[in-house]
């Protein structure tokens, strides 16, 4: 009962707020009693937001992308196009 209590806190502090930063507050998405712990002492909780890094690099101008691939360095380049892994939902692990 006290995991609730303090997960129950941790939420109402997390959502909606800035966090000090320039962006939009974040938004609760999910709260779960975590099924990997053993003794099920253990919640998982996430929340989004979003946060402005800096200018925009998109004038309105040009070919907006339809997909995002990443890689790493060495693995960079024409060359290893083959190495790149397509960003969908959130960021793959490369």
């Amino acid at each position: 009962m006290r995991l609730r209590s303090l997960v129950s806190r941790v939420l109402t502090f997390v959502d909606g707020n800035r966090f000090g930063v320039a962006g939009n507050p974040a938004t609760f998405q999910l709260a779960e009693q975590a099924s990997d712990v053993a003794d099920g002492c253990g919640w998982r909780v996430e929340f989004e937001q979003v946060v402005f890094v800096g200018a925009s690099v998109w004038d309105g101008e040009g070919v907006v992308p339809s997909e995002v691939r990443v890689s790493h360095s060495p693995l960079i380049g024409a060359a290893h196009e083959d190495k790149y892994v397509e960003v969908t939902d959130g960021f793959p692990g490369i």
